[in-house]
């Protein structure tokens, strides 16, 4: 990564796909916005970057299995997993505390 403006100033969060090649960050600015960065390990480029994921910063990051999907979560107490392709949201967990831990992302 060429740009150190691409990335906050707090990463907290990193998780890399099954085969390596790819590497999701999460941090973010307290109170103020949660970001999502994916970048290409290889050569350092921007792959996708989630505008908005979390309104707090992000605290933990995970890609699925099939890396396809990305599930982060965030101090404004929600569990995300966004669509590595689209950038869609896919599902959204509020008040993490209640969950049944028993929907896959």
């Amino acid at each position: 990564m060429d740009d150190p403006s691409v990335l906050s100033d707090r990463i907290v969060a990193l998780d890399f796909n099954t085969d390596g090649t790819r590497l999701v960050i999460g941090g973010g600015v307290p109170s103020r916005f949660g970001e999502l960065k994916v970048f290409n390990v290889a050569d350092g480029s921007l792959i996708r970057s989630f505008a908005d994921a979390h309104s707090d910063e992000v605290f933990g990051v995970a890609f699925s299995p099939d890396g396809t999907r990305i599930a982060s979560c965030s101090a404004d107490k929600y569990v995300k997993a966004f669509d590595l392709a689209t950038g869609a949201l896919v599902r959204n967990y509020e008040e993490i505390g209640r969950a049944s831990g028993r929907e896959r992302v």
